[in-house]
Order: structure tokens, then C-alpha cells, then sequence
């Protein structure tokens, strides 16, 4: 969960092509009860810091629209693989992007762009991308989203999946504790 002292795995960085995608995810913030999707204010003022190349500016309705393409695509890091494409597909199939070749330092390079215009177009199309690039190169399955109910921060673990469950040792304390006094209230 953001900010935690450091060494928490809620405070690790994806690598950089995936990381804009996890903050993505990460502007509902559950932990803090604050959806930096919520105005255009609470927006700008995430994504100065935190997204560098995505659009500053999203009026009423694009937000709305981007909170679904953020909801729709939360689920990915909380599924199964399986699951996790049937999601991806059909956020994918929702919002059309294209794909287009450039020649970046002497290699030809594919990223994806907007198939529509406007900044919720580009928002859609810098999420996307990151999460193709991450399914590509198999990083998306390290990608977690806390298993406490009401933090939910999406972390890079950078371990075998099913290894890591919480973002923080706070989180995991919490999650201990509740098992614990749920066995003990089973037991009697």
C-alpha cells in the first residue's frame, strides 16, 4: 500500500514498461478510501507524479469511462490466468486500439495507439499497451493485487505466483490476525 516504509512489496516498482499499468490500477485506492479517478483535479494531481506521458487533462465523462476501463481491468491481477484472459479480451474487444510499427534506435518497435481520439483514447491505449507488453514478456503474471479486502494495493511481487499474498507486513499482520480470531471463535 502506498505509503509504507520501504522493503514492503506494495513498495517495489514494476519494471518500467508495466509500472505505469500497476499505478493505473492503483488510482483506487482502497487503503486510503481515495479514487484518484474521482475529479479531474484528484486525477491531474496523481498523474503529474506518477504517469509521465499520459493525458493531464479528463473531463467528467472521460473519467467515468476510465474508472470502468480500470475497474474492467482490475480483475487480471486477481485471477487466475485463465480468468485473467477472458478479462483482458474483453476489455480489449471494448475499446479498440491499433497497432502501430516505428523504428526506435535502429529496431522496429510495435506499441499501440488510439484508434479514437481525445485523452481517454490515449489513456486507453497506454494501458493496453503496457498490458501487452507485460502479457508478451510474461511479466503481468507477477503483477498482484493485495489479498486484503479492503486495501487491494496492486504490487509487482517478482515471485512465483501464489508466493506473495499481501503488499505490506501491515497488510499480512492484519490478514494473521482475522484467521486467527476466526479460529479461535470457530474453536468456541
Amino acid at each position: 500500500m502506498s505509503g509504507q516504509a520501504g522493503g514492503d512489496p506494495g513498495d517495489r516498482p514494476a519494471p518500467p514498461a508495466l509500472e505505469p499499468f500497476r499505478l493505473f490500477l492503483n488510482t483506487d485506492d482502497r487503503y486510503h478510501g481515495v479514487d484518484h479517478l474521482g475529479s479531474e483535479q484528484l486525477f491531474r494531481r496523481f498523474a503529474e507524479p506518477c504517469l509521465p506521458g499520459w493525458p493531464r487533462s479528463l473531463t467528467r465523462e472521460d473519467l467515468a469511462r476510465a474508472r470502468g476501463l480500470r475497474d474492467g481491468l482490475r480483475p487480471v491481477v486477481l485471477l487466475e490466468p485463465t480468468a485473467a484472459v477472458g478479462v483482458l479480451n474483453a476489455v480489449a474487444a471494448d475499446h479498440p486500439v491499433v497497432v502501430e510499427l516505428a523504428l526506435e534506435d535502429g529496431e522496429v518497435r510495435s506499441r499501440l495507439r488510439p484508434a479514437g481520439r481525445g485523452s481517454f483514447a490515449r489513456l486507453v491505449a497506454l494501458a493496453l499497451g503496457a498490458a501487452h507488453t507485460a502479457a508478451a514478456d510474461g511479466s503481468l503474471a507477477l503483477l498482484r493485487a493485495c489479498e486484503r479486502s479492503d486495501c487491494q494495493w496492486v504490487y509487482w511481487s517478482g515471485a512465483a505466483p501464489g508466493s506473495s499474498r499481501w503488499c505490506s507486513h501491515t497488510c499480512s499482520s492484519v490478514m494473521k490476525m482475522r484467521a486467527y480470531r476466526e479460529r479461535r471463535r470457530e474453536a468456541g
